[in-house]
């Protein structure tokens, strides 16, 4: 938990990276051929349904780059739990001004919005094997959660090149390709 609060400001913090990662350079790659996708959130919870949509994207989407990288999913023994999050807060700003030629303050607010998608791999020791972040804001022209979402998670696992059971990094998976 204390790792997802660190990694959340982390992003947060720094205005210029579009992604934040981890790599367990200790790993052992070559054994993962399974996954098993978890939000323990809202597995069991009652959502409404923009929401429901937005965890679909997610799982849509993270299956799509599983599959890139040859894993399999599984609900038994799987070697691999990928844990996904969506965080996301609100904090006011305020400025003030006064008038050059009247005594009057001018008191200005606006409320930024501020969202994460976090992704975890874990081993079935519950390691950390890889972690992924990337700040929602950045995509604030775009307006379509899809879009939002599958990009996201398409540049989120670009630092994630393991294909399943092989030890070295497969190079063509650090690019993002576009989904058709």
């Amino acid at each position: 938990m204390y790792r997802w609060i660190s990694l959340v400001s982390l992003v947060i913090m720094s205005c210029g990276q579009r992604v934040v990662s981890f790599t367990n350079s200790k790993a052992n790659y070559k054994s993962f051929e399974t996954y098993r996708m978890v939000n323990p959130k809202i597995d069991n919870s009652n959502l409404d349904t923009d929401s429901s949509l937005a965890y679909d994207l997610i799982k849509h989407n993270i299956s799509i780059e599983m599959r890139k990288r040859n894993y399999e999913p599984s609900s038994v023994s799987p070697d691999l739990l990928l844990r996904y999050e969506l965080t996301s807060s609100s904090r006011v700003e305020t400025t003030a001004t006064q008038s050059l030629v009247f005594p009057i303050f001018r008191v200005n607010s606006r409320t930024i919005h501020e969202a994460v998608l976090l992704l975890e791999i874990l081993d079935q020791n519950m390691k950390l094997v890889w972690q992924g972040s990337y700040d929602l804001n950045q995509e604030n022209k775009e307006k379509r959660v899809q879009k939002v979402i599958e990009n996201a998670i398409g540049k989120i696992f670009t630092t994630y090149p393991y294909k399943s059971g092989e030890s070295t990094p497969d190079p063509s998976l650090k690019a993002l390709k576009k989904n058709k």
